[in-house]
């Protein structure tokens, strides 16, 4: 199963099987698929079982049926005009796959300037985030992370980090990360408290169970006037 072909459980994966026979025409053989799910730590699979009710050169596997899973595909050939067992396999090959759940999708959105005076109120929103898996759902079922900083975000150890209120989001200047204490899909920010002729950066970690993704926002916030002495 270490060569086994990866593909995400919300895409439909195509089958096909070529047959050559030097002797006979190729449309004179029925092509059967076969599939059984596999223990990818023993490498036992289970009973194996037809997929698809008529034969066929090609078939459409749709991943969502089995779930993250490791599967043994077989295709066998057969000749519907044996007297004996028209569906004895004359012959067969085989493959795995592997079904992996897809990324998570994270969206960050939100006006990329602001000045003081204008604005009282900044919208910052992660509810286009989804799992592929469930679009329609969008956030919800997902958990939603929120850092800022006055540079660009490190990936470092984020343990220990300090963490803020939205309202204290001019705190985040400097090359530090801080975390805002918010879960929500829809961050407000008070331009107010904010810093003018600055620059912030915001991001949020989407994640369900060991699948996370991160997407990320400048903010750049200016004064109403802008006042040099010559």
């Amino acid at each position: 199963m270490k060569n086994a072909t990866v593909i995400y459980s919300n895409d439909p994966f195509p089958l096909r099987a070529t047959l050559q026979d030097d002797c006979h025409s190729s449309n004179d053989y029925a092509l059967y698929w076969e599939v059984c799910e596999c223990e990818e730590q023993t490498g036992l699979c289970n009973q194996i079982f037809p997929y698809g009710k008529r034969p066929g050169r090609t078939k459409k596997l749709y991943p969502r049926l089995f779930g993250a899973s490791y599967l043994y595909i077989r295709c066998l050939v057969t000749d519907p005009k044996d007297p004996k067992d028209p569906k004895e396999p004359i012959v067969y090959d085989y493959g795995f796959v592997k079904i992996i759940l897809p990324p998570i999708v994270a969206k960050l959105e939100g006006p990329a300037n602001v000045t003081k005076g204008n604005e009282s109120v900044v919208i910052l929103s992660a509810s286009e985030s989804y799992d592929p898996e469930n679009i329609p759902k969008k956030t919800e079922g997902l958990a939603l992370t929120w850092y800022c900083g006055g540079g660009i975000i490190s990936h470092d150890n984020r343990d220990g980090l300090s963490t803020i209120s939205s309202s204290d989001a001019g705190r985040c200047q400097g090359d530090g990360v801080l975390k805002i204490n918010s879960t929500l899909p829809v961050l407000q920010l008070n331009v107010s408290n904010l810093r003018g002729n600055h620059t912030y950066f915001f991001e949020v970690v989407v994640q369900k169970g060991d699948r996370s993704a991160n997407a990320t926002h400048k903010l750049r916030v200016d004064e109403p006037f802008v006042i040099s002495i010559r």
